[in-house]
């Protein structure tokens, strides 16, 4: 299925789409998760291999009004793939969400493999809404910039939040600029970037059954809560607090 502009799923009202089988919707301008809903659902499904959406820009979320209860979520799943020529905004300036909006890789529910995103940038907007959820049950290597920009288009960006809630691992490679906060909570979840900061500024915690491991660097807080795990050759820069029954080794 192609469109030639820009396309919404849940305009004011609920709505859903689930790509499936090896099936593929691509459209040239601009798609909305999410517009002007106060309440319901908004949500789409791309699972399995072969499975694709792609547009220009993507944003979840946007001109809804305060106290909204929407729920809003992008599902990439079991192979499939979710790509943008220009960017994703989680959030966009004008949404006053008291809810997360997600972008989940896995399924919700820990129980799938992931899928691929693949954009020049992801944008976290104001609000502090956004989540990026990391599920999966397999190996994911992420390399897309997470950010929160200063100034956008029409508005402002803002923190964000990134989860590693599944038993996989997930790579982070690239250099990111976002603040907010990081919770690695299951799994594995490697900074193996090369420059900059895997977790921009945000304050990360580590707890449940989490592991922050890797190569590279984090410049924010570190918070090894109970059960937590750090270990590898990462560069911190940020203070490091270890609370009983965390654990760390490995050099700074």
């Amino acid at each position: 299925l192609a469109n030639t502009g820009a396309f919404e799923v849940g305009f004011h009202t609920s709505g859903a789409l689930s790509i499936t089988g090896g099936g593929s919707v691509s459209g040239a301008g601009l798609m909305y998760v999410g517009y002007g809903m106060n309440r319901g659902t908004a949500t789409v499904d791309i699972t399995g291999g072969g499975s694709s959406l792609s547009a220009e820009s993507l944003i979840l979320g946007r001109n809804s009004s305060w106290g909204s209860t929407a729920d809003i979520s992008m599902n990439v799943s079991s192979g499939g793939s979710l790509t943008m020529s220009n960017t994703i905004w989680l959030t966009n300036s004008e949404s006053k969400f008291l809810v997360p909006v997600l972008l989940n890789i896995g399924d919700y529910e820990l129980s799938s493999t992931g899928g691929t995103v693949s954009t020049p940038v992801l944008n976290f907007g104001k609000g502090g809404s956004g989540v990026l959820n990391f599920n999966q049950t397999d190996t994911v290597t992420f390399s897309t910039p997470i950010a929160s920009p200063g100034v956008i288009p029409g508005g402002s960006g803002g923190p964000g939040t990134v989860n590693q809630r599944g038993t996989g691992t997930t790579i982070i490679t690239g250099s990111n600029t976002y603040s907010g906060t990081t919770n690695i909570t299951n799994g594995t979840f490697l900074a193996n970037n090369t420059n900059g900061s895997a977790t921009g500024s945000s304050s990360v915690f580590v707890s449940g059954l989490g592991t922050l491991a890797g190569t590279g660097a984090i410049s924010g807080p570190v918070t090894v809560q109970s059960g937590g795990t750090i270990h590898g050759t990462l560069g911190l820069g940020g203070p490091v607090t270890i609370h009983a029954l965390g654990e760390t080794d490995g050099d700074r």
